[in-house]
């Protein structure tokens, strides 16, 4: 304000001592402000070295460098494997039985009770748990399950109300009914059993009978 005393001074009007003390504190200031930087981010560790809770420094050669192996998939024994299914084969089989009994008689009575009991074998078989082997063998039993399933969810629709005929669902659960049969007969196949254990397994096991009703 005008006529009011100047009450500051610039840089430039300080004497020499006074210019040696203003850099002493500003100095003494910027060692606090550091100080509080490295405790807020954390502090070298003894020695020297990246501060605590940084990230660690890139790895520029291969000395030293921890090495961890790539997980490995282990295919399950094909003989075990077969065990393992041959119980699901034969309550689906017997389900898939009475349901192609019932549209063979024409019975809705019995069709729709069978066609859940299919469903529910099916589900149980695909979410056992059990190992699928890689070959032949193990997409056969995935492609079976995959047309039980539609044939399942075909004859669920003869009785929820789906606005289809009939016919054309009884069709298409008798085709993915055959579908069905027509993959996990590769199963059975001598061919699909030894070239997958000679893939996998030491000895390859004795062909057996298809269990799903044909």
């Amino acid at each position: 304000m005008a006529g009011r005393r100047k009450d500051y001074r610039t840089w430039d009007e300080f004497s020499a001592s006074e210019r040696r003390r203003g850099l002493t504190i500003l100095g003494g200031a910027g060692i606090v402000a550091v100080g509080a930087v490295v405790l807020v981010y954390g502090g070298t560790a003894a020695g020297g070295g990246a501060p605590v809770g940084a990230p660690p420094p890139a790895v520029t050669g291969l000395a030293g460098a921890v090495v961890t192996p790539a997980a490995t998939v282990t295919s399950p024994d094909l003989d075990e494997w077969y065990k393992a299914i041959d119980r699901h084969r034969t309550d689906i089989g017997l389900a898939e039985a009475d349901v192609r009994k019932a549209i063979a008689e024409s019975n809705g009575m019995a069709l729709q009770p069978a066609c859940v009991l299919l469903n529910t074998r099916t589900i149980a078989a695909d979410s056992a748990g059990i190992t699928t082997p890689a070959g032949d063998a193990g997409q056969a039993w995935a492609e079976g399950l995959r047309a039980l399933k539609q044939a399942t969810q075909s004859c669920a629709q003869l009785f929820d109300g789906t606005q289809v005929a009939p016919t054309v669902l009884l069709t298409e659960t008798s085709t993915a009914l055959d579908a069905a049969d027509a993959a996990w007969g590769r199963l059975s196949s001598p061919d699909t059993r030894v070239a997958d254990a000679s893939a996998g397994s030491a000895s390859p096991p004795a062909p057996s009978a298809p269990t799903v009703a044909g």
